[in-house]
């Protein structure tokens, strides 16, 4: 998962146009909803992982791309907290990744 999230780094780091960014970002903020809760809980620390690991080399005319991505996950996961009713065990265990 970490080299599959290393590769969507860079295609959005790559994608230039905002309607080609932002389609990208709303797909790959999308799937916390569709993948099974424990995948979705992964592909959500690995994005995490993969964007602090990354963050030092994104330079001032890419930051605003990837403020949008993380605005977008934080949504994403607010959707998925209301989706499953706020139920502690899931977000129990996202507070655990976002604590690391």
């Amino acid at each position: 998962m970490k080299r599959l999230w290393k590769g969507l780094f860079y295609c959005l780091w790559h994608s230039d146009k905002a309607p080609a960014q932002g389609l990208l970002i709303n797909r790959l903020s999308s799937l916390l909803i569709t993948l099974d809760p424990l995948l979705s809980l992964q592909y959500f620390g690995c994005f995490l992982v993969t964007l602090r690991r990354e963050w030092t080399g994104i330079d001032h005319l890419r930051l605003d791309k990837f403020y949008l991505l993380i605005r977008r996950f934080v949504n994403g996961v607010f959707s998925l907290m209301r989706k499953y009713k706020w139920d502690l065990e899931y977000l129990g265990k996202y507070v655990e990744v976002l604590e690391e």
